[in-house]
């Protein structure tokens, strides 16, 4: 397809055989995301770049590459698992989606397969400074227990997901609101409602939508928050 900066959100526009200048690998910070699954890492690199300086793209419209497809292939493992690689991109951008689009997107690892499960324990250990692998984490722990009180040998599931929200929201960037968004519902769901009141109050205050999404969550996510006043008197 023709190139389209908004369109590159949705759609992976380059091959991968796509060249590019150096200049622009250097403008995008450390390069291919290494916490994408099953694959598109190559498209999150894209979109970091039409981010940091802009794409213009040039087409060799000839026939230059044999691309071969086998049963075992990695682009296969990506296509059987393409929503949890879709929302692995989505959620790196979180300033570049609707705010829907990014919590439809946690869902996917509120009922995480066990391949998925382990992968992400993977990017855990190898990447422990991402603060997306513990978003992902943190849902796959929360999605695993139904109560404060389902747990495993060595803990509870959401006291888990408490503790991977809270290293997340440590690790983001000012600009990612996921990590306290999924902390203050966290702290909500554990009847913590003094402590959740604090993070939703801050983060409202830092994030246009985020409090009409808090309105409409009923309609917006499966998971059932038991949710608590928000108030702003007295949070400081």
């Amino acid at each position: 397809p023709e190139y389209d900066s908004l369109g590159l959100r949705y759609t992976n526009m380059f091959h991968c055989s796509a060249l590019y200048h150096k200049s622009l690998w250097e403008a995008v910070p450390n390069g291919y995301p290494t916490t994408t699954l099953f694959g598109y890492e190559d498209w999150a690199f894209w979109i970091f770049a039409e981010e940091s300086m802009g794409i213009r793209p040039s087409y060799i419209k000839e026939q230059q590459f044999l691309y071969r497809i086998r049963e075992d292939s990695m682009h296969q493992s990506l296509l059987q698992h393409q929503e949890y690689s879709l929302a692995s991109v989505r959620m790196l951008h979180p300033t570049l989606y609707p705010v829907e689009l990014l919590i439809s997107s946690h869902e996917k690892f509120l009922a995480a397969i066990d391949k998925v499960q382990k992968l992400v324990q993977e990017k855990v250990e190898k990447f422990p400074q991402a603060s997306v692998v513990y978003l992902m984490s943190g849902l796959i722990s929360e999605g695993r227990g139904t109560s404060r009180y389902d747990g495993h040998a060595h803990g509870f599931y959401w006291e888990d997901a408490l503790a991977a929200y809270t290293q997340a929201a440590m690790l983001a960037q000012f600009t990612d609101w996921q990590p306290r968004w999924r902390l203050g519902l966290m702290q909500q769901r554990l009847g913590l409602f003094l402590e959740s009141n604090r993070t939703l109050v801050h983060l409202f205050d830092d994030f246009t939508g985020l409090e009409d999404a808090y309105r409409n969550l009923n309609i917006l996510t499966s998971v059932q928050v038991a949710k608590g006043p928000v108030v702003r008197a007295g949070v400081p």
